[in-house]
């Protein structure tokens, strides 16, 4: 009777079968196809990442396949080919300090030449994040130079200080200052956050009216204003349409008082423009004008997806505060 035969899972698919036919399904397992698009869209961000790869396509698909799609393992194994000093698949650590190797050439040929930027943070709540506000905000600091950080009362000892002084950087960013009102430059959505894909395009695109961005209802991060233009987008609205707090926002783009039949869906999309882009025209900017000091705009614009790659939603992440953390 077949249905008492024992079962086992597959560890990538899920599916159960025999162990009678496991040969017959590591043939036909539906996970293969995806593994070998997946192996794809990674051997295209790592060229993406590396223009100036020196190892062939094939080489750089066949390390993709060895390391099961792992990116970070992959480059390593790639390094240990070409010198055939390790024989043996590197573990992440080896891995992760090689693909640095080849990033800290970017680094390199902005870096400035001289003594170091020596940082002091006060560690009380709070002053730490307006130390490094103030530092962000000072036309006499330049970010190229090599950077030192101690905390008051701490060692300036190690990588340490500088891993904890990123780690306050980012979760800085991503919660946002302590104004009236925070910083919404990241979205706030669970499955979108990251910054937007039109705010990227503000940072690198030169010509926006030749090459205007694509907006997302999800770009608005304020949910009264999302839901106003939802009610706007609707099929039943009609110029006699109430609208709790619409006036308050067509003031602020810059729009008629009143809607006109048809008009809808311009004010719509206005507004969502004035909020993502307009509205926050001086704070992207600044931000622009710190990611030009370190040539990150040029590094940016080389390619399409390298964008993507740099700024990557929160599910893509591969460093994140809570894993910057745990380093430190």
């Amino acid at each position: 009777n077949t249905t008492n035969v024992p079962k086992v899972d597959c560890v990538t698919c899920g599916v159960s079968f025999s162990p009678s036919t496991i040969k017959s399904h590591k043939l036909n397992c539906p996970s293969k196809a995806q593994d070998s698009d997946l192996n794809e869209r990674k051997q295209q961000n790592f060229a993406c990442c590396f223009p100036s790869c020196e190892w062939p396509c094939d080489e750089v698909i066949s390390a993709l396949t060895a390391c099961y799609g792992d990116e970070v393992a992959a480059p390593s194994l790639l390094f240990d080919k070409q010198s055939d000093s390790h024989p043996t698949l590197p573990d992440s650590s080896v891995a992760c300090s090689t693909i640095r190797e080849s990033l800290a050439k970017f680094r390199q040929q902005n870096k400035e030449s001289g003594p170091p930027l020596r940082i002091h943070l006060d560690r009380m709540e709070g002053e730490q994040y307006s130390d490094i506000l103030a530092l962000y905000k000072s036309k006499d600091i330049s970010l190229k130079r090599t950077l030192r950080v101690r905390f008051d009362g701490g060692p300036a000892v190690g990588p340490g200080p500088v891993s904890e002084f990123f780690t306050l950087s980012m979760k800085l960013i991503e919660e946002g200052f302590s104004l009236n009102e925070k910083i919404m430059v990241l979205e706030r959505e669970d499955d979108h956050k990251g910054i937007s894909a039109a705010v990227i395009h503000y940072w690198t695109v030169d010509n926006r009216k030749e090459n205007p961005p694509t907006y997302s209802l999800k770009d608005v991060a304020d949910i009264e204003l999302r839901g106003i233009i939802t009610q706007l987008m609707s099929d039943d609205w009609s110029p006699k349409t109430e609208i709790k707090g619409l006036q308050v926002y067509l003031f602020e783009a810059n729009l008629p008082p009143q809607i006109q039949s048809g008009e809808n869906r311009i004010a719509a999309d206005s507004q969502v423009e004035n909020f993502v882009i307009d509205k926050r025209r001086f704070e992207l900017d600044e931000r622009k004008k710190g990611m030009d000091a370190v040539s990150l705009v040029h590094y940016l614009r080389q390619g399409a997806r390298i964008a993507s790659i740099v700024f990557p939603r929160n599910s893509k992440k591969i460093i994140d505060v809570k894993s910057m953390k745990e380093m430190v």
